[in-house]
């Protein structure tokens, strides 16, 4: 799927908040362009005092998105000096029907509201959330969970969703899981969605932690 919006989530650990002086918050800077260096889009997003994580939307200066690769640009202000960090991101074939998975998080710390996550370390007293961006023509989503040796755990419950396509013409297929009844190990939630074309699955990977 590759339209014209890109999505980049940036997230510090607490010590680094701590260390860096950015309890009061920050300004995070996003650069991306292609690997040649020609300007794909920028966005500056505040990083609220006492989070650890910020996500920024961006709108590409081209739709659909012709490079294969992509170089995002990170620069947090606001602390005693700036953060920086460069990341390299390929993007998925153009005639997938589906594109790179995002993944949230959910607990008591955020009252239950789901916030976008660059970490995939979990405790069982959070909720994990994966959401897939579509092309148009999805009919349908499934959600699994498999543990660390690809074995499908059916007797957990995993919710999933599918939303309708926006004016853009992209959706999202979702997949909700609680992590209470889960031990310390690695997981995997495998969505399976489709189309017309036949039937395409993501797989994320994450581990519950002590």
């Amino acid at each position: 799927v590759r339209t014209g919006r890109l999505w980049v989530t940036a997230e510090l650990d607490p010590a680094t908040i701590r260390e860096e002086k950015l309890t009061q918050g920050g300004v995070l800077g996003v650069t991306v362009t292609d690997a040649a260096g020609a300007p794909v889009g920028q966005a500056e997003v505040p990083l609220v005092a006492g989070a650890r994580a910020v996500a920024a939307e961006i709108s590409t200066t081209t739709a659909p998105i012709e490079a294969a690769e992509l170089i995002v640009r990170l620069r947090l202000s606001g602390g005693s000096l700036p953060l920086t960090d460069t990341v390299r991101v390929a993007l998925p074939d153009a005639a997938s029907p589906v594109s790179t998975a995002r993944l949230f998080r959910a607990s008591a710390a955020t009252r239950q509201q789901f916030v976008a996550t660059a970490d995939p370390r979990f405790r069982r007293n959070e909720k994990v959330r994966v959401e897939v961006p579509l092309a148009a023509g999805a009919s349908a989503v499934t959600a699994e969970l498999l543990d660390q040796s690809g074995k499908l755990m059916t007797a957990i419950p995993v919710a999933s969703a599918l939303r309708p396509v926006d004016d853009a013409g992209l959706g999202w297929a979702s997949a909700d899981l609680a992590l209470a009844p889960l031990s310390t190990g690695d997981y995997v939630l495998r969505l399976s969605v489709t189309t017309a074309d036949g039937s395409t699955r993501t797989m994320t990977g994450f581990r519950l932690v002590p």
